[in-house]
Parts: C-alpha cells; sequence; structure tokens
C-alpha cells in the first residue's frame, strides 16, 4: 500500500506544483490550504491516507463511494489507485473542482467528478459517503436530517468529528437520533465516526446503483402483501393506529416478524421488533384459522433480513428485550406495543421495567393481556360459549372454567403465567400511569354460584374478563410500592388463598362493554358480553349525552332514539357528525364512560335502570 500511495501522490504533486506556477494559489484553486501542502512536499496528510487505508480494510471494492467537500479530490484517485473502481467525489468551488479534472487529466483517472452541491446528487446508491474534511464548507447542523435519511436508506456516513468549523451542531443531531448508530473507526488528531444503521454488518456489496427506485418499490409491495395475505393487517392492528401512527414503535413478542411490514406501510415512523422465534421458520400463518389444509406454523417467504434490506425503519432483533435494551435505547421508541404476549411472559416484572427503561420520555405502552381465569383462558377451543361444540370431549375438559382447577393440564403449562389480574395492574401501575384499563367481559350467563363459591379466592373481573385493553404513558420515576410479595409466574397454589370474592356484586359486570361507529350516525354494539351496549342503549333516553373513550381519545355524541330495524341488537341513534377519520382507521373498540342526563353523570359501571 505504500508504494501505491506514495507513487499517487507523487503524481498528483507534479501537478499542483505546475498549476501553482502557472495560476497562482487562487485560480489554480490552491489558495493557502494546498499551497501550504505542496510546500511540505505531499498532497496527502495523515487523516487522509487514516481514510485510505481504513476504506481498503473495511469496503468491497466493488463498493460505490461517494466522497463530499473533496478539494481536488486526493483521496479520492488515493482510493482509485488501490484498485477502487467506482469512486466519485463532488466538490462546489469551481476553482478547486478544475484542480481536480486537471489531476483527473494528467493521471487517467476514471474518478467522476461532480462540480455541484452533494445534496443535488441521488445519495442513497452510494454504499459509502465520507467527509475528511468540510471545514470551508456549508456541511453542518442543517445537514443532520439529510445525512439521518440517507443512513436510514442503508447508506453509510463517515465524518471527522469536530471539524466542522463552529457548526458541530450536527453530531449532537446524530448522536441523539435513536434510528442511527456510531462508532469511532479510527483517529489522527480528531476521531473519525461511521455511522451507520447497523453495526456488524459492513456493506461488501456491489453496487446498488443498479436496483432502481421503482424496482424496489415494486420488491416492498411484494412483501406487504404476502403479509396481508398471510392476516397480518388485522382489525385490531388498524385499530390502535390513532396510538402509534407517525411513532417509533417497539413492539415486543411479535412473533416471526411478518408484523413489522403492516406497521411499516400503515404509518409507524419507524419499527424495533423483538421476539426469540423472529428470523426463525415458525411463522405464524392466519390463513390457517380459515384453511385446515394451510399449517399454522411455517416459513415466511420474505426472511427478516429481506424486510430490514427492503425497509430501513425497520430493525428486528432475535432475542429478548433485556439483552438489547442499551442498543433499543438509543433508538428512543416512543410507544410500545405487546399484543398477547404477557400472558405468556416468564419474568414480568423484568420485561416492564425494561420497558419503562428504553421507552422515550411520556412515551406510551399498549397492551392487550390475554386473562388466564377467563372462560377462555385455557387458551384452546372453544373460544367462546357459542362456538362450544358439546360433541367435543377436548373441549368438554376445559369449558366453564375447569382449567382452574391443580389438575388440569393447563393449570400447569408453563407457557401460560398464571398472573394474577389486580396484581398484573398493580405492578403495571408502578411503571406507568394506566390511562386506560379495558376488560372485556364474555360468559357471564356460564358463571353459575356453584362454580363462584369453588373459585371465590378470583374476582369477578378475573372469571369474567378475556381480555383486558390497557393504554399507559411512562412514569418519569417508578412508584415506590414494594411488589416484591407478588407471585407473577405460576402463583402457589395457596397465594391468596383466604381471599374472598363471592360476595361480589355481579349486576356490576352486566353493562361493561364496547361499542363501535357503524355509520356516520350511529352506535352499534359488539358481541363482547352478548351484546351488553344493546342492553345499555335500551336504557338510554332522547337526549342523553354520552361521553366515549378509546385510549387517549374522546368523543361526546347527542343520542337521539334506537333504530329497531335492526332486531334484536337496535343500534343508537346519534345527532353529531363523527370525523371521517374515525369512520375508517378507528370506528372499532369505544367504550361509553359516561351518560349525561339533565345534567348529571351516570356511571355506565353500574347497573342503569330502565324505564
Amino acid at each position: 500500500m505504500e508504494e501505491e500511495i506514495a507513487n499517487i501522490d507523487s503524481k498528483m504533486l507534479k501537478i499542483g506544483k505546475d498549476r501553482i506556477e502557472k495560476l497562482g494559489a487562487k485560480d489554480g484553486g490552491m489558495y493557502g490550504y494546498y499551497s501550504t501542502r505542496i510546500d511540505r512536499g505531499t498532497m496527502l496528510n495523515n487523516d487522509d491516507e487514516g481514510v485510505v487505508d481504513y476504506i481498503v480494510s473495511n469496503e468491497s471494492k466493488d463498493s460505490l463511494i461517494l466522497e463530499v467537500a473533496a478539494g481536488c479530490g486526493q483521496v479520492s484517485f488515493a482510493l482509485e489507485a488501490m484498485g477502487f473502481g467506482k469512486v466519485e467525489f463532488c466538490e462546489f468551488d469551481k476553482r478547486r473542482a478544475a484542480f481536480g479534472k486537471a489531476i483527473s487529466d494528467g493521471i487517467g483517472s476514471n474518478v467522476i467528478i461532480h462540480e455541484c452541491d452533494y445534496r443535488d446528487l441521488d445519495l442513497p446508491q452510494y454504499d459509502l459517503v465520507f467527509v475528511v474534511n468540510a471545514v470551508s464548507s456549508s456541511l453542518g447542523g442543517n445537514d443532520a436530517s439529510l445525512l439521518i435519511d440517507l443512513i436510514n436508506s442503508g447508506s453509510d456516513v463517515m465524518l471527522k468529528y469536530g471539524y466542522y468549523g463552529v457548526d458541530n451542531e450536527i453530531f449532537d443531531i446524530l448522536d441523539g437520533d435513536g434510528s442511527v448508530k456510531y462508532e469511532v473507526v479510527f483517529s489522527t488528531n480528531q476521531e473519525f465516526r461511521r455511522y451507520t444503521k447497523s453495526f456488524g454488518n459492513k456493506k461488501k456489496k456491489a453496487n446498488t446503483k443498479i436496483v432502481s427506485k421503482a424496482e424496489l418499490a415494486e420488491k416492498q409491495n411484494e412483501a406487504i402483501e404476502i403479509a396481508r395475505d398471510w392476516g397480518y393487517f388485522s382489525g385490531s392492528l388498524k385499530q390502535r393506529s390513532d396510538l402509534w401512527k407517525g411513532l417509533r414503535i417497539l413492539d415486543v413478542g411479535m412473533g416471526g416478524g411478518p408484523h413489522s411490514l403492516a406497521y411499516i406501510s400503515l404509518g409507524a415512523a419507524a419499527y424495533y421488533g423483538i421476539d426469540p422465534l423472529a428470523g426463525t421458520d415458525h411463522v405464524r400463518d392466519f390463513r390457517s384459522n380459515k384453511d385446515p389444509e394451510i399449517p399454522a406454523y411455517h416459513p415466511f417467504p420474505v426472511s427478516t433480513e429481506k424486510m430490514m434490506e427492503l425497509f430501513p425503519q425497520i430493525s428486528i432483533y432475535s432475542d429478548i428485550l433485556e439483552n438489547v435494551s442499551e442498543e433499543i435505547i438509543a433508538k428512543k421508541p416512543q410507544i410500545a406495543i405487546l399484543s398477547a404476549v404477557t400472558e405468556h411472559l416468564q419474568d414480568l416484572h423484568s420485561v416492564f421495567h425494561s420497558i419503562w427503561k428504553v421507552l422515550d420520555k411520556g412515551g406510551l405502552l399498549h397492551l392487550t393481556h390475554c386473562n388466564y381465569y377467563s372462560w377462555t383462558g385455557h387458551h384452546e377451543n372453544p373460544r367462546t360459549p357459542a362456538g362450544w361444540d358439546k360433541t367435543n370431549e377436548a373441549q368438554n375438559k376445559v369449558i366453564d372454567w375447569k382449567h382452574l382447577e391443580p389438575s388440569h393440564h393447563r393449570y400447569n403449562d408453563v407457557n401460560l403465567n398464571r398472573v394474577r389480574l389486580d396484581d398484573f395492574r398493580r405492578l403495571l401501575n408502578k411503571y406507568f400511569e394506566i390511562i386506560q384499563w379495558k376488560e372485556t367481559i364474555i360468559a357471564l350467563e356460564r358463571l353459575t354460584d356453584e362454580i363462584r363459591k369453588r373459585h371465590k379466592k378470583y374476582t369477578l373481573s378475573e372469571l369474567l374478563s378475556n381480555v383486558v385493553h390497557v393504554t399507559c404513558i411512562k412514569r418519569e420515576t417508578p412508584l415506590e410500592d414494594d411488589i416484591s410479595n407478588l407471585q407473577f409466574h405460576h402463583p402457589e397454589d395457596d397465594y391468596r388463598e383466604d381471599e374472598d370474592f363471592s360476595d361480589q356484586d355481579i349486576s356490576d359486570f352486566e353493562f361493561r362493554n364496547s361499542v363501535m361507529f357503524s355509520s356516520t350516525g350511529d352506535l352499534a354494539s359488539h358481541s363482547d358480553n352478548n351484546h351488553a351496549g344493546t342492553r345499555l342503549f335500551k336504557t338510554l333516553k332522547i337526549g342523553d349525552r354520552l361521553r366515549l373513550r378509546k385510549g387517549l381519545e374522546f368523543l361526546e355524541v347527542n343520542f337521539e332514539g334506537l333504530d329497531e330495524s335492526f332486531g334484536e341488537h337496535p343500534r343508537a341513534k346519534i345527532v353529531d357528525e363523527i370525523p371521517s377519520r374515525i369512520l375508517k382507521e378507528n370506528y372499532n373498540l369505544w367504550t361509553i364512560e359516561e351518560i349525561i342526563r339533565d345534567g348529571e353523570s351516570i356511571a355506565v359501571d353500574l347497573p342503569l335502570k330502565g324505564e
């Protein structure tokens, strides 16, 4: 290497000397900068040689490389001399660019020279963009957002830390952005940093210029449509888009990875998915719910590596959160999502503490928890009383809370943690302020007095709530609540044995319900709790004002009567115009939290008196 560098240096030095003699320092593009180097007898200083040595050691000779604010391009010419065949540089100053062209002509170089602002180039095509010295250029804090987008597109950027005149804000912005990372690649008088989307994956690839934006978009769409076909664009995912659109998402326990494609295509700013099964062949195919010929789990056609290649906003980790929390902190996720995950976790406390630690300030947590103690907590069929096949012996062994008996096979299943519902809430509350705790009630009609007596140590919420939807905000500091005595995984049989909830009033649960906007002018009941919404509608009076909530969003509407045309499940007619955004994207899973009648508030969680 030393011989090649010395040879190209001597050639550039001779051209520089000839040019300064003919045109002078200013007109020749030397100014004082290159004049000083020529006087010292070398065109390449220690920084230049350090960059060349690093690139030679870490980049493929097929890499497409761009030098920004290159001056006469001495580093680019040196890289070409070392065997790099796809080197380009840009220089805005016309005199210095002309000096570079003179060198190119003199040595017979194929380096492409751009006499322009680097922002005018198609930057994402390059494998590596680097800057050795841009003191006199405009490169600074104003460029940070452009470079962040460039890095997230898959291009790496190398900068000399602290050498951009008085404008060092660029490093503060880059270092503070959770979507990019950096490592110090070498140091001379100051350190050189390589900013990248992913360490340990240095590009050794051919020119990415061969992949057009149209081709990339086509491949992206293909991956998205496969995920859609497999059932990953579920209604529940869309129904919570009010919480996560435009935000950086941390998805804990997301499975094999296809959820990432759904979230990104539906408007998430970035997606960080974590699951030990990510990247394996064990990927859920939701088509199997309707077609028994399709396996429930099998390889997804698009690998996680390909997902991340197609979408720079996606990062997927085949791990547990506790092991990668430090890396996730740097990404500053704004919302954490756990969908039907918490009932399976072995160490709930550790997971929630880690989520609290990695979330950005004021970050949200949204989860759905499948409660073990409910009628369907066994995680087998039947999923509802209506779906019970009385001739099926396997189903007969789990119906009506049989799985709560210590002798039952599901009771000892370590994949279900059997966390008590109020213990779960207390753990959450330690780290997060709970904004909404919404319980979906089922099988009220199946809960006999005998069953209640047999399972008296469980609350009615535990016995009746099959799914809990929870939305929280990160606390600045955890509450000083000692929860060390709580058991979050397979509580002992005698845990809280002396508690007795058999005197709870079951009528309090009759109106716990979900409703949805079925059109611009009415509310419909969900099937939750055997259409509790229908029973609620029948208690309303014309003129009642309904206060509805979903997560962080509230709506108030005026009731103007029942629409009886829907048979046994009439709809509530409402006066107010509903925003089109809600009707399109957020119509489902609303709760009527309050009824205002004649200026007085009526609590919906208590039974309402009919006429």
